[in-house]
């Protein structure tokens, strides 16, 4: 493989064997297991490259194209469902210096991000002037928005803000056959691929930056919590607030196992 015309494109280059190990897999529960158990680990790609801008993307995509070499792109690797696991003689894409905010429109209420951007690093950036998107899943301190959109996410206050697609209003990702605008970004006469290109999981390109809502941050947070006799009590009352369209932000169910867990609570 000619790694000398990777290194030509002017963006890091890894294929250190110390470095290549942190690559193979993401953290999906199966391959833990089997690293925990029988110490077994995906295979190792063969190198790593860590693009600035949807150009040097486009280049990485083409040199592997013409190499057959499989592309695995990887935003900080806390995905659960095995979809930046290793590959043997790949090419992974790591994206985490794709990381800007390019602009914050509060007249719109949109922002236009890259996506190798940590989601709490983009929740700090929009707090500091105000805003939010409100997208709050459980690995927000090592998760990507571009992991946000290959996986059709969920966060802590979609049942108010609703999911990831939700917020995501346009994207565009580099593919072998050229790059692909989509959304409120689609050309004129053309198919609008949004849909398709959420949730592929990097399957269908390296998505490289995106357009997302935000919201101005709530002045305050009324937090509660309450207990009840059951399992099945606390589900009805769960779903008449919803059908109620009241719309918490955050509507959270405990069994008793994660309420002793918690702490002792007090019922109100």
């Amino acid at each position: 493989m000619d790694l000398d015309a990777l290194r030509s494109f002017d963006m890091d280059v890894i294929d250190s064997p110390v470095h290549l190990n942190a690559y193979r897999r993401d953290l999906w529960p199966r391959d833990t297991l089997r690293l925990i158990k029988e110490s077994q680990r995906p295979p190792a790609p063969l190198v790593v490259v860590s693009p600035r801008n949807a150009e040097q993307v486009a280049m990485a995509i083409d040199w592997a194209n013409k190499e057959g070499v499989h592309v695995v792109p990887y935003g900080a690797g806390s995905g659960v469902c095995g979809g930046a696991q290793g590959r043997a003689g790949s090419m992974v894409i790591d994206l985490k210096q794709l990381n800007r905010i390019r602009e914050i429109s509060p007249t719109n209420r949109t922002a236009w991000i890259e996506a190798g951007i940590l989601g709490q690093h983009l929740e700090d950036q929009l707090a500091s002037i105000g805003w939010m998107t409100a997208h709050s899943p459980s690995s927000i301190a090592c998760s990507t928005a571009g992991g946000y959109l290959a996986a059709r996410s969920a966060g802590q206050f979609s049942s108010r803000y609703g999911v990831f697609d939700d917020m995501t209003l346009a994207a565009h990702a580099e593919t072998p056959s050229g790059p692909i605008a989509c959304g409120l970004w689609t050309p004129a006469d053309e198919p609008d691929l949004l849909p398709i290109l959420t949730g592929s999981e990097g399957g269908l390109g390296v998505v490289t930056d995106m357009l997302v809502r935000i919201h101005p941050q709530p002045e305050f947070r009324w937090l509660r919590g309450f207990a009840f006799e059951s399992i099945e009590d606390a589900w009805t009352a769960m779903r008449t607030l919803m059908q109620a369209n009241l719309w918490p932000s955050v509507l959270r169910l405990y069994d008793p196992v994660d309420t002793k867990i918690g702490g002792k609570t007090k019922a109100s």
